[in-house]
């Protein structure tokens, strides 16, 4: 069984529309004979190339001619969990979440303890912050989390307790 087959194989238990990592699939022969399946899987369509070692495979809708192939969102809690970044909301994306404020804002912007990035896929954007200020990351992806990032938006004596 050559590398491109059982290449193919693990991509078919991969779930569609969800960004992965070539480094996977490094355990199935060396780096450059995995690099060089999953360029012809690029060419024949089976994969997009979404970021340098990032890939998807596509997924077709029903009423559209374009495959999809997952969020900017997903793209970036990739990035983070491969470098062992924190990713969290920014303080009006939580204020919004959390019912503190009724305008959602329109560009997803998050923050992080890493390095400032944006990922595009299609046309959504995500812009990613570096905080040099670590209290925004505090209690990261949990509930208390999203509340004190809310909360941090507005000023200490503008909040009244009959609102909360």
């Amino acid at each position: 069984m050559n590398i491109l087959s059982r290449v193919r194989n693990r991509l078919a238990r991969y779930t569609k529309a969800h960004p992965f990592l070539i480094g996977d699939f490094y355990d199935l022969g060396s780096a450059r004979q995995v690099c060089a399946a999953f360029a012809v899987c690029v060419k024949t369509g089976e994969l997009k190339r979404l970021a340098r070692g990032v890939y998807a495979r596509p997924k077709h809708i029903r009423f559209s001619n374009k495959p999809y192939f997952g969020s900017a969102e997903d793209l970036a809690r990739l990035w983070a969990k491969q470098f062992g970044y924190v990713l969290v909301p920014q303080a009006m994306e939580s204020a919004y979440r959390v019912g503190l404020q009724t305008q959602m804002p329109l560009r997803k912007i998050y923050w992080t303890n890493g390095h400032s990035r944006k990922f595009q896929i299609g046309n959504e954007l995500i812009e990613v912050r570096k905080r040099q200020n670590q209290s925004g990351l505090l209690l990261a992806n949990t509930p208390a989390g999203v509340l004190y990032r809310g909360l941090s938006v507005f000023e200490p004596r503008s909040l009244k307790l009959q609102q909360l």
